[in-house]
């Protein structure tokens, strides 16, 4: 009975497959870091944001005071 590894040349489709897995580990990775940098702007504009809006709300409640 002759097993899986008779008919490969050389060991070539090894190699193929592990650089198609690095390949595919390096997308994976730049996605990776690519979502965490936006993830980390988008919570600076949230804070942001939210300070904006307090602040706005401060000014509401003063002048609901004052009238």
């Amino acid at each position: 009975m002759v097993g899986f590894g008779a008919n490969r040349r050389g060991g070539r489709l090894p190699s193929l497959v592990f650089v198609a897995l690095l390949v595919v580990i390096a997308v994976l990775a730049f996605n990776c870091w690519n979502a965490s940098s936006r993830q980390a702007l988008l919570q600076e504009e949230v804070a942001e944001l939210q300070s904006q809006a307090k602040r706005t709300e401060v000014a509401r409640g003063r002048l609901e005071k004052r009238n």
